[in-house]
């Protein structure tokens, strides 16, 4: 079977991608890496506050600051380093996110794509599923938890993260063609 690597990466264009192939998604490591730096600035002014403050008389906040933040940064740093370099693998089979689980759910059981906005700025990809595929979801640690919430919330929903190399705009179009190609029941937001 033929694999696309970086296929929006490289140049070829969300329209040139040819669904009958498996195209390989990989992490944005400028995307990885700002994220390591952000965290790592806030968990230094955390540091210089605390040293300011004096260590044993410091503000909670403060010490909030330098825990949350250096974990962040020790927790991007480790999913940079230990993550897989391609996560999202989307193929005539179906839709794999590897972050949450190793589950194919196929392109039969997807029913909706669309991007969302988590919180206040953190863009997803929401990838809406029948609720048979919801409940044979196997999910990680983590996705265990978001897709637990999930089903008790009655959603049918499976998100996307944002840390890959193309935009999610560009994810929506490229996920939206696969499951146009594989599924006949499958109606874009674009109608």
């Amino acid at each position: 079977m033929k694999v696309y690597e970086n296929a929006p990466v490289i140049g070829i264009r969300c329209a040139q991608i040819d669904p009958t192939v498996e195209l390989k998604i990989r992490r944005d490591l400028k995307k990885i890496t700002s994220a390591i730096l952000v965290s790592a600035v806030f968990a230094s002014g955390s540091v210089w506050i605390l040293s300011d403050q004096g260590w044993e008389t410091a503000s909670l906040e403060a010490w909030l600051g330098l825990i949350l933040f250096g974990g962040a940064a020790i927790g991007y740093t480790i999913f940079a380093l230990l993550g897989r370099r391609d996560p999202l693998v989307l193929s005539p089979r179906g839709l794999c996110d590897h972050r949450m689980s190793k589950t194919v759910i196929p392109w039969s059981e997807v029913t909706g794509v669309d991007q969302s906005t988590l919180g206040r700025f953190n863009r997803v990809v929401a990838v809406t599923v029948k609720k048979e595929a919801m409940a044979n979801f196997k999910a990680h640690l983590f996705g265990r938890r978001l897709s637990r919430l999930s089903a008790k919330m009655g959603l049918k929903t499976i998100y996307i993260q944002g840390d890959l190399e193309p935009s999610i705009d560009e994810l929506v179009e490229i996920i939206t063609q696969y499951a146009k190609n594989y599924n006949p029941d499958f109606e874009s937001s674009e109608n």
